[in-house]
C-alpha cells in the first residue's frame, strides 16, 4: 500500500451494500447459500441501527467493513 493513501473509516451507507455482501462472501466461504448474508439481512441491519455500522475505505474502495447490532434483553434475562 502507498504511505500516502489514507484509510477512512465512516458508517457505511445503502449503496455500500453490494460490496459488504461480497466481503461477507469472501470472509465465509464455507457458508451455505442459504446461511449467507444477503442485501436483505444488512438492509434491515442499517436500518434498525445506522450508527452501528462501519466500512473502510481508501480512495472511495470499500477494504472493509463491521457490523453491530443492538439487543434488548428483559430484566430477567441471563445476560
Amino acid at each position: 500500500m502507498n504511505k500516502d493513501k489514507k484509510i477512512r473509516i465512516r458508517t457505511w451507507k445503502e449503496e455500500d451494500i453490494p460490496a459488504i455482501v461480497e466481503f461477507h462472501k469472501a470472509a465465509y466461504p464455507d457458508y451455505s447459500p442459504e446461511s449467507q448474508y444477503d442485501e436483505r439481512i444488512y438492509r434491515m441491519e442499517l436500518a434498525a441501527f445506522p450508527e452501528g455500522q462501519f466500512l473502510a475505505e481508501i480512495d472511495g474502495r470499500v477494504i472493509g467493513y463491521a457490523t453491530s447490532i443492538m439487543v434488548q434483553l428483559d430484566d430477567h434475562s441471563q445476560w
